[in-house]
């Protein structure tokens, strides 16, 4: 059957061939133009196929910006009447921002002067300091929004919005650009320091801790506490803290429980100091580590248990706040009972900072805000400036007013200060003060037959006594003086902090 088939097979293309050799030149030729026409048609119609397909992708594309647009309105939308909804129900979001609703409620914020703010701390038990990328201008780092902002980036003609880059999502789905954009916005922060207000917001909750801890503090029962809490994840407050608290590193031990969280500041959003582990099997899942020191590319930053691909240690936009990594529930909990609130370059636009401010502003909390463009409009004080100018004058003014405080409160009286003086006196010779009190004993009960006298002097606490002479000595051998008796009582002295006293 296969035979018959084959010589079929080859019957036909002898029969064929023979035809086409067959042909004259005239039957050929217009063969030829046939096959010629046959191409000319199926080329116009495949340049009008490729201009068909470019007007789709350009109406895909004009659809796209249009999807694009809708879901921006939409979101604006649902936004607005998300916060319509809450504020009806609680009138606690976003109370600091101007409405029908805010204005009846609230006052308009107002500006004040430095001395006037540094007025609202006296007798504070919890001071909260809530920083934004405004306090890290003067340290070379720019901002995330607004003017000055962070550049948006750009690949394969394509230009990508700082918000869009920073999720999880586009982590996952683009990591190549993701990881190119994050290590030339890390690379911008390597070897910048902390800038002035940095430091002196950290000298000011130093000074608070050794109020509270000094016995001076334990007895007035005055405990105030200062609290840090930034939305940058520039490590540059924790910086501050390394610097001021040396002895206080032990959180940079990777065998420290509180490993990688800074005792005195809240990083509410992460730190880009760290990688973390982002494999949900690995027992070390969410673990914190360091970069390593050298790198070919992003794929080098895995976890050093299970080996998968680590992922900074930093909340994005499309997460949320936990406990574990950014101790959350703690720092809502601390702030629970502040009385005087400090925002400081932020323009409130995360969950955490929005929420705090309106907490503070609908339960009539003091909240000063620092800032070039001030955005809380009810409710609050303003010191507009730049933070590296207000916040050290803010600071130094508060401290001083404290070491006042402090002074006055345990300075003793005339009288206590000559009696401590005695006391510290007779403790360092007290055979010098039995003869003193021998000698002075002596003089009291021979007035009428000796023309000595004894000048103490009410100024200080070592009188002036002119010492008698041998005949005098010896005439008052044998009389039995009536010694006076001296009160040893040590007067009840405040000993707090070490200050000095002014003159």
């Amino acid at each position: 059957m296969e035979q018959t088939d084959n010589s079929n097979k080859q019957t036909q293309q002898q029969e064929e061939t023979k035809d086409y050799r067959n042909c004259s030149y005239e039957e050929v030729m217009k063969m030829i133009e046939e096959t010629r026409l046959n191409c000319q048609r199926t080329m116009q119609i495949c340049n009008q196929s490729i201009q068909s397909i470019g007007e789709s992708i350009k109406t895909v594309n004009e659809a796209k910006q249009n999807i694009d647009g809708f879901f921006d309105q939409y979101n604006q939308a649902m936004n607005s009447l998300c916060e319509k909804i809450a504020g009806s129900f609680s009138g606690m979001s976003r109370c600091f921002l101007k409405n029908e609703n805010t204005d009846k409620e609230f006052e308009d914020s107002r500006q004040i002067t430095i001395q006037e703010g540094a007025q609202l701390f006296k007798d504070k038990k919890k001071v909260v300091f809530l920083t934004g990328a405004g306090i890290s201008v003067a340290s070379g780092i720019p901002t995330f929004r607004g003017v000055g902002a962070a550049p948006l980036f750009e690949k394969d003609g394509v230009t990508y919005q700082n918000e869009e880059i920073s999720t999880y999502n586009f982590m996952k789905n683009k990591p190549d650009i993701f990881w190119e954009r994050n290590l030339i916005f890390l690379g911008g922060q390597l070897g910048k320091k902390y800038n002035v207000s940095h430091l002196k917001i950290q000298q000011l909750v130093n000074q608070y801790k050794q109020i509270k801890t000094s016995q001076l503090g334990k007895q007035n029962a005055y405990q105030p506490q200062a609290v840090i809490v930034t939305q940058n994840t520039d490590g540059l407050h924790c910086q501050a803290f390394n610097e001021l608290n040396p002895r206080e590193t032990n959180y940079m031990n990777k065998d420290d429980p509180q490993y990688g969280f800074c005792p005195d500041v809240f990083e509410v959003h992460g730190s880009k100091t760290f990688l973390r582990c982002d494999n949900q099997e690995c027992k070390d899942y969410d673990k914190k580590f360091l970069y390593p020191q050298k790198y070919n590319s992003y794929k080098d930053f895995i976890c050093e248990t299970c080996k998968t691909q680590a992922r900074p240690n930093v909340l994005y936009f499309d997460e949320s706040y936990n406990e574990k990594n950014y101790r959350i529930n703690t720092l809502k909990e601390l702030t629970s009972d502040m009385d005087l609130l400090i925002s400081i370059g932020t323009q409130l636009d995360t969950g955490y900072a929005a929420q705090t401010v309106s907490s503070a502003v609908q339960q009539k909390i003091p909240v000063i805000e620092i800032s070039l463009t001030p955005v809380i409009q009810k409710g609050g004080l303003t010191l507009k400036g730049k933070a590296e100018e207000v916040v050290p004058q803010l600071c130094d003014l508060v401290m001083e007013l404290n070491k006042q405080y402090l002074q006055n409160k345990q300075l003793p009286t005339p009288q206590q200060k000559v009696a401590t003086k005695s006391i510290a006196q007779k403790s360092q010779n007290p055979l010098k003060d039995q003869n003193y009190k021998s000698n002075s004993s002596l003089q009291s009960t021979n007035t009428s037959n000796s023309s000595i006298s004894t000048k103490v002097s009410t100024n200080s606490a070592k009188p002036a006594v002119k010492p008698l002479n041998q005949n005098q000595a010896n005439t008052k051998t044998n009389q039995k003086p009536q010694v006076k008796q001296v009160s040893s009582t040590k007067p009840n002295v405040k000993i707090g902090l070490t200050t000095k006293e002014k003159k």
